[in-house]
């Protein structure tokens, strides 16, 4: 079994490695616009339970906006 997940393993590398440096960043920036997406679609009622303060810091899909942004930048141009 050893071998078989061995050789799946070094399958798996050998095909991402053909993929460029510019379609990985793609790829990154994707998925970080798909979760951003995903948490935008968080009902209002949800995001808020159990705070104690409906205040805007407490809102989580404010931060996940602001923490992928931070993200894709530094991923983008560092």
């Amino acid at each position: 079994m050893k071998e078989l997940f061995q050789a799946a393993g070094e399958a798996l590398i050998g095909l991402l490695g053909m993929i460029p440096m510019w379609g990985v960043k793609v790829l990154v920036v994707l998925v970080f616009a798909g979760l951003v997406i995903l948490a935008l679609r968080l009902p209002r009622d949800y995001i808020f339970i159990g705070a104690p303060d409906k205040s805007r810091w407490r809102d989580v899909r404010i931060w996940i906006v602001v923490v992928a942004i931070l993200e894709v930048l530094v991923y983008l141009f560092f």
